[in-house]
């Protein structure tokens, strides 16, 4: 399966945490914890990516490779420090509603990533169940105060979004 229009390949991350401890960082649920990676496992990615940082072949094409986190989970801090060792930076996006909640990024952590050279980009302001099945007005709202608050944070645009619990649509595009 090759195409002319696959040039990057995303690879998706939620939290990091250290053996199975998973109220650390972002959501606490049992639905939330089956996307938290344990950080050896999380290193063990790390090694493969090194073998070729920044191209993979995939599909039988060399790809650009992406690293994103979803949430905002305060264990972005140390997936930072993992991977700028590297000279890699990644996109994180942040629930904006959990900020400085338990598990969740501060301002000033939030501000540092950015500052490091990290993308934020907006993950909804509540991170709703189904982002597809809200109204137009809750849309509207999810999206606009979420940029609204990063851009407050950032003191720039935020311009990248990435809708929480994988439920997409053209209206929430």
């Amino acid at each position: 399966m090759e195409d002319a229009y696959t040039k990057t390949l995303v690879l998706g991350y939620h939290d990091v945490v250290r053996h199975e401890d998973f109220k650390s960082s972002g959501f606490q649920s049992p639905d939330a914890n089956i996307y938290k990676v344990d950080r050896a496992d999380f290193t063990k990615h790390l090694e493969v990516f090194l073998r070729n940082p920044t191209r993979w072949l995939f599909f039988r094409k060399l790809r650009n490779v992406v690293l994103t986190f979803d949430d905002g989970g305060v264990s972005a801090v140390d997936v930072a420090k993992m991977i700028e060792q590297f000279g890699w930076r990644a996109y994180f996006f942040v629930t904006t509603d959990r900020i400085g909640s338990d598990g969740f990024l501060n301002e000033a952590q939030i501000q540092a990533l950015h500052k490091s050279g990290h993308l934020i980009g907006s993950h909804s302001c509540s991170h709703p169940i189904r982002m597809a099945r809200c109204t137009e007005e809750q849309l509207d709202r999810e999206w606009s105060e979420s940029v609204r608050v990063l851009e407050r944070i950032l003191g720039e645009p935020v311009t990248t979004a990435a809708g929480p619990g994988g439920y997409y649509s053209r209206k929430v595009a």
